[in-house]
């Protein structure tokens, strides 16, 4: 079974958000790189050709909690000097402990001194001098990151070739080393690091040296090398769409729970079903493992409640439009069933078809498997959560009536991806759509096409044409027909 997730794109529009978001930030304090320019321009064209959003700013008042949390990375676009104040030092850093990516070109090494923080995103290596721009040859250390993993072992490339205060090798993985011996002007020896990558605070921090002068810019080597970096900082390294976790209900959180021994029929599974006088404690819930945050009544050793009640309440503010998985993991001693909104979202140790208050599971569950958290794959339910509250129902049935114990715990989990920037130029009398060719080859999109949008009324049929790929970029020519036209890109997930 396949669930289907809708980009609407109207031909006269542009659609939804990009997979990445960069900002590029260029102030400078000292010397200032002429080459900024031609690095704005080719990080606007990484953008347009791969499908991300790159925002521009020399203002470093931009460097607030609430504006950096919108990026997956940020650009220190050959930065000097002195370019923060202490508060917008301390969000830049709060931005990195809470999973942001950084990425430093050239002269980001000649900024911020004085700031140890930012001495460690660096590896320990701050600018110290640099020879006259020259020809140098750079040895390849590691050709399996996004950065260097379209190079050979040498590349040979002019630049301005700088020497650093510290060699970074010890705090970093090396990506590219000079070899001193083909230029004049090097002083750290044997090993010169020039590009290098790690896991720093709780973010991402990629720095390359290259990139003084103009021709940089428009080094097809060169901006390969940019754009891997680019995309290791903002966590999309693969290539593929960026994902996004969602844990809704973790374990331990706290449900209400009916353990009368009463049956409640269906009633109760529903979303606004009436729960406020049930009883309710965080999980693991339970009883007769000696584990049990609160302990609920199984009835007596000899006649025991076949079936305990549980429920949930949560709130979500804005739901993904990509959903691609929705995961459970139940803790069930013995047997449960998992109810979203009223609709069951899956089931375990029980048998297919009705259940009942006296149904049995079909397995006694004992030793390690009594905190065991069993995965189930709800994804094919997802359409049923909703904005606004959503209410976990669970039922938790024991093996038989002299069962000696019942758990229970559960988390909900849900994964999405960013939709793609859909692009509708002019191309003479026709139109070009394109989008990133990875949710086609990822997630089986396909362009299609209604000449409405009336509910009830659209009829959606593939758009005329064939789809060509170029830089990984698919782009379908359409040619206008008389009256209103609507496309959307249709997703499958699983793909077909």
């Amino acid at each position: 079974m396949n669930r289907s997730a809708i980009l609407l794109a109207p031909l006269i529009g542009i659609g939804n958000a990009s997979a990445v978001d960069v900002l590029v930030f260029s102030k400078t304090s000292g010397f200032r790189h002429s080459s900024i320019t031609d690095g704005i321009a080719l990080i606007n064209r990484l953008a347009t050709a791969h499908g991300f959003e790159a925002d521009f700013s020399e203002e470093a008042s931009d460097f607030t909690d609430a504006n950096l949390a919108q990026y997956d990375a940020v650009i220190f676009l050959s930065t000097t000097g002195d370019i923060l104040n202490g508060a917008e030092e301390d969000a830049f850093e709060r931005y990195m402990q809470a999973g942001g990516g950084w990425v430093g070109v050239h002269a980001a090494a000649d900024t911020e001194y004085d700031w140890p923080w930012y001495n460690g995103l660096l590896g320990g290596a701050h600018f110290q001098n640099h020879p006259s721009q020259q020809t140098a040859t750079i040895n390849v250390e590691d050709n399996t990151h996004p950065a260097t993993a379209h190079l050979s072992a040498t590349w040979t490339r002019r630049d301005e070739w700088y020497n650093y205060r510290a060699n970074p090798r010890t705090n970093v993985t090396v990506l590219l080393t000079l070899d001193e011996s083909t230029y004049n002007g090097g002083s750290m020896g044997a090993d010169h690091p020039i590009a290098w990558y790690h896991e720093y605070d709780g973010g991402r921090a990629f720095y390359t040296g290259l990139g003084h002068t103009s021709a940089s810019f428009t080094e097809p080597e060169f901006e390969q090398h940019l754009l891997g970096g680019i995309l290791y900082a903002a966590g999309s390294s693969t290539g593929e769409p960026t994902r996004h976790t969602n844990l809704l209900v973790p374990a331990g959180s706290t449900w209400a729970f009916w353990d009368r021994g009463e049956d409640l029929g269906t009633a109760w599974r529903a979303r606004e079903f009436d729960d406020r006088v049930w009883p309710s404690g965080p999980s693991k819930l339970g009883n007769g493992d000696g584990n049990e945050v609160t302990p609920v009544n199984i009835g007596p050793s000899d006649d025991r409640h076949p079936t305990i009640y549980f429920r949930h309440r949560f709130s979500i503010g804005e739901l993904p439009e990509l959903i691609t998985s929705m995961s459970i993991r139940l803790l069930r001693d013995d047997g449960g069933v998992v109810y979203l909104n009223g609709t069951e979202i899956g089931r375990s140790n029980l048998e297919a078809g009705p259940v009942s208050y006296g149904s049995f599971a079909e397995n006694s569950v004992g030793n390690a498997n009594e905190n065991t958290f069993f995965a189930i794959d709800a994804s094919d339910f997802a359409e049923h959560l909703r904005v606004g509250e959503n209410v976990l129902a669970v039922e938790i049935h024991q093996s038989g009536s002299g069962s000696s114990d019942l758990g229970f715990d559960l988390s909900l989990e849900i994964e999405s991806v960013i939709p793609p920037k859909v692009r509708i130029e002019e191309n003479g009398e026709q139109f070009v759509i394109s989008w990133p060719e990875v949710y086609t080859t990822a997630y089986g999109a396909v362009l299609q096409r209604s000449e409405t949008l009336r509910p009830g009324a659209a009829v959606w049929e593939s758009a005329p044409g064939t789809p060509t790929a170029s830089e990984g970029i698919l782009t379908q020519l359409i040619s206008p027909t008389e009256g209103e036209s609507y496309f959307r890109l249709l997703y499958q997930f699983p793909p077909p």
